[in-house]
């Protein structure tokens, strides 16, 4: 009698236990501790701030859909230049609405210095080990899109001026050119990326950026403005300026436009660059933003960035012919990974000091 009335007890057990009565270890609620457990949410969506245009359209038609499909995850994107994204993500420090950041070189030591990017493992990135290491900065940020920012000129304009072709910074000052220049402002990166390159060129450089401001004064007197950014600069080379300074791949998309345009790199030396991909700190889904980030330096994706003109970053893939002689660059080019930091440090100052000192110069020699 004693064996069946355990077994009966045993059975009813069995029941209970089947029927999912609360276990003490799985409850929302600890009663030693007192703190809720919340289940583990699977991440269906992350959000990414780059450029517009090309770069947009690159992850909105091309990648998203196909991570989508790999990894089951939504991409929402978010619009801006690169100083409009720090922006963003320092107002949402406290409370993080984007989880990949993508920023120019400079700007990205700048949100690293100031705390808004995590750190990335080297295991995350399985491509690490592929990427050209001139356009690597940290482990804060992977490099996903590369260029360099060099000298374009109107082949059709040079050719019927009989104009000598540029071969270095210096060239750029000329009276020839007057009134036929469309140089970026030093706000872009692209500008400041040509005081830089006037200071080096003559004699100075991180340390000494006089020689650049004194050319600078000199280019400012043959040129009407300077510009805000490359949108407002094609229409000014499609309206006959003949030379500029750009980012490659802006230069690219001027010749994809229509302008009979090529790149140079002056003789002494031109940097190379890379837009690059950080997880913005406290992200929530930053095992998601890292396997984005990891998808972007596939071969295969980097081959979709190479057909949209930017360098892929990764060293096996190649600019596709149509773009390679118009912004591609030998192994002999002087071309050199800059010191991203120390611009981040002094591009600030320098900044302002050209605005009041450089720009007031502007066009005081076109009409003479």
């Amino acid at each position: 009698m004693k064996r069946m009335f355990s077994i009966v007890i045993l059975l009813m057990v069995m029941m209970l236990a089947a029927c999912g009565v609360p276990n003490p270890s799985s409850k929302e609620t600890s009663k030693e501790s007192g703190t809720k457990t919340e289940p583990k949410t699977e991440t269906k969506e992350i959000t990414i701030a780059a450029n517009g245009g090309k770069i947009e359209k690159l992850i909105r038609d091309d990648l998203a859909p196909k991570f989508k499909e790999k990894y089951g995850i939504m991409i929402n994107f978010v619009a801006g230049s690169s100083n409009e994204i720090l922006t963003k993500v320092q107002l949402q420090k406290d409370n993080p609405q984007i989880d990949i950041a993508m920023y120019d070189s400079p700007v990205a030591v700048r949100a690293e210095e100031e705390g808004l990017t995590e750190a990335i493992a080297k295991e995350s990135i399985k491509g690490l080990d592929s990427i050209d290491e001139r356009y690597l900065i940290d482990e804060h940020s992977v490099p996903v899109l590369g260029y360099s920012v060099a000298v374009g000129y109107n082949t059709d304009i040079f050719k019927e001026k009989g104009w000598k072709a540029i071969s270095s910074w210096n060239d750029l000052i000329s009276s020839d050119y007057k009134g036929m220049t469309a140089f970026p402002d030093v706000s872009s990166n692209s500008g400041f990326t040509m005081f830089l390159s006037l200071a080096k060129a003559n004699g100075g450089g991180i340390e000494n950026m006089q020689p650049g401001m004194d050319k600078g004064k000199e280019l400012a007197a043959y040129s009407d403005t300077f510009y805000k950014n490359s949108t407002q600069i094609q229409p000014a080379m499609q309206q006959g300026a003949a030379v500029t300074v750009q980012a490659s791949y802006t230069i690219a998309g001027l010749h994809d436009a229509g302008v009979p345009v090529k790149m140079v790199i002056p003789k002494e030396g031109a940097p190379l660059q890379a837009i690059v991909a950080t997880v913005v700190k406290n992200s929530p889904n930053k095992k998601a933003a890292e396997d984005f980030i990891n998808f972007m330096v596939t071969v295969d994706s980097q081959k979709k960035i190479a057909e949209i003109a930017f360098y892929p970053v990764v060293k096996s893939v190649k600019l596709p012919e149509n773009y390679d002689s118009i912004i591609g660059f030998k192994d002999s080019d002087p071309v050199y990974k800059p010191d991203f930091a120390g611009i981040a440090k002094i591009q600030p100052e320098w900044t302002e000091k050209w605005t009041k000192e450089v720009t007031p110069e502007l066009g005081k020699k076109v009409k003479k």
